[in-house]
């Protein structure tokens, strides 16, 4: 009885049922679910790291965003002494080095100034960076896998698609990395670059507000605008794509030549062999190139002048009928700067053909060359597809680094111009045209009191715009206005309320300063 009963139950033993094949298959392969779980769990310190970094930079920039303005500290009060004015700021004649010098160490001291508070972000995005550049040269590799794994599938028709699995996700999860360190090292550079360009633009106005009279005469208010704008972008832009485009790239082509050689190093070394011709004759056509943009550039400032001196001073076109003469002068630029563009044009389609052309044939002959490797099973057809993922992103990474350079030149030209600017006398050290008006009786503060005018006189003055020194406004001028009292200044034509008044006005606030001047303010004691 207890025999059938063990009959019975032995029969009833789904094991005895199942085919002899799947009893002697591999262990079934863990689901999707249990691979993501995974994957999580073994990368779970990358995820942590940046999702911490995230958090903080995006708390550190909540905090600190109200002191976006820091160094733009302006001073409640002006108390400059005569004993401690210092010397005029250098002019475009000053050559020494030691004036050289001085502009390159306030440019380094300025740069570290207006980086330092910004620190944490900089250092987040260089781990960004160097991240991305991490997981482009990773990409290519995990592609090559994923494509052997096919070639097999493809090779083996029986062959169950479970195994894709694991290589999908590890891609899967590089993308992803690779996307979040993309966005980690813009935003963060973006924080950076204008929070620079705030402080930059800051201390650029601060230094100009403060300088004399005489330095505006002698200055054009473009050249004003374009120190405060357009020297602020170049170096913010070249700032930027030093950290970002610069370090990534360098990296992206150590690590991927040393991926190259890896996978093939004959490839790798065919490769190599003719790729400085074609930096050679890449770099010449570039350099030739620049120059020419360069040129179209001046001209183009040549036909903006034209226009700035015409709108200027029309009055006076208007007056001589010059208009017809104006229109001519401007379509003369105009027309030398558009062929000088148009040439431009054509040059960089040029170049633009022979780049495409290059990549192509590069393409072709790693492809020919890799074929005939793969005849003779010395490499894998997903070897050579990471091989040429990898070429290109060599080939993309030298690219950036070629622009780079330019923008580099750009923005290291314009922090000269800004370290020349960021000298000049500051306002505790420049000479204000309010000098003097400290000294003055404050006003009534009620309507009804008595307001006592004070009596002004000039003795032996003599007055020349810096601009141009030998037409004398006035020389040896002599004259006292009583308290109380209008006085008419009339010119040798009949007007003197601009020729003269505008002068007169700026002598006596100290908006020029003369030689011999001795104009005073003498306010009669009550």
């Amino acid at each position: 009885m207890n025999l059938a009963r063990s009959t019975i139950n032995l029969l009833r033993n789904r094991l005895i049922f199942r085919p002899t094949n799947v009893l002697l298959s591999s262990p079934a392969k863990p689901s999707f679910s249990r691979l993501c779980k995974a994957h999580l769990k073994k990368y779970k310190v990358t995820y942590t790291a940046v999702s911490l970094s995230v958090a903080g930079a995006g708390l550190l920039g909540a905090v600190t965003l109200p002191k976006l303005a820091i160094g733009c500290k302006f001073p409640e009060q002006i108390s400059v002494s005569a004993e401690t004015l210092p010397s005029p700021p250098p002019t475009s004649e000053t050559t020494s080095d030691e004036a050289d010098d001085a502009t390159d160490s306030v440019s380094l001291s300025c740069v570290f100034a207006l980086t330092w508070a910004d620190l944490p972000f900089i250092l987040l995005a260089l781990v960004g960076a160097f991240g991305a550049a991490y997981y482009n040269i990773r990409i290519p590799l995990l592609l090559g896998d994923l494509v052997n794994m096919l070639a097999r599938l493809s090779s083996s028709p029986g062959s169950s698609l479970s195994s894709l699995r694991a290589p999908s996700i590890r891609l899967c999860g590089a993308y992803s990395l690779q996307s979040l360190c993309t966005f980690v090292y813009i935003g963060f550079l973006a924080t950076v670059g204008e929070r620079v360009a705030s402080r930059l633009r800051c201390m650029l106005f601060e230094r100009l507000i403060f300088q004399k009279v005489t330095f505006f005469d002698k200055t054009t208010t473009s050249w004003l605008l374009d120190r405060t704008v357009a020297d602020v972008q170049a170096f913010k832009s070249a700032f930027k794509a030093s950290i970002s485009q610069g370090l990534r790239s360098v990296a992206q082509v150590i690590g991927s030549t040393v991926a190259m050689y890896i996978i093939s190093p004959t490839l790798c070394a065919a490769l190599i062999g003719c790729l400085p011709l074609v930096f050679l004759v890449g770099s010449l056509i570039g350099h030739q190139l620049r120059i020419l943009s360069h040129h179209a550039q001046d001209q183009d400032e040549v036909a903006t002048e034209v226009a700035s001196e015409t709108f200027m001073h029309i009055r006076s076109v208007k007056s001589l009928t010059m208009e017809p003469v104006m229109m001519a002068s401007y379509a003369k630029e105009v027309t030398y700067a558009g062929s000088l563009h148009e040439l431009l044009g054509y040059g960089i389609g040029v170049f633009q053909g022979l780049s495409n052309f290059v990549l192509n044939g590069v393409v072709l002959g790693v492809l020919y060359l890799g074929g005939n490797l793969i005849a003779r099973n010395e490499l894998e057809a997903g070897e050579l597809m990471s091989f040429l993922v990898a070429t290109q992103s060599v080939h993309r990474s030298l690219t950036q680094i070629s622009l780079l350079f330019g923008s580099v030149v750009r923005g290291m030209s314009a922090a000269t111009r800004l370290a020349k600017v960021l000298s000049l006398p500051g306002p505790d050290e420049a000479r204000s045209f309010v000098e003097g008006i400290s000294d003055l009786p404050k006003l009534p503060s009620s309507p009804l009191e008595p307001l006592t005018a004070p009596t002004i006189k000039f003795e032996n003055v003599s007055f020349a715009y810096p601009s141009r020194p030998t037409a004398m406004i006035f020389e040896n001028l002599d004259f006292e206005i009583p308290g109380a009292n209008v006085v008419a200044l009339v010119g040798e034509s009949g007007a003197g309320r601009h020729y003269l008044s505008l002068p007169c006005q700026m002598l006596i606030f100290r908006g020029y300063m003369s030689v011999n001047l001795r104009s005073y303010l003498n306010f009669p004691t009550s």
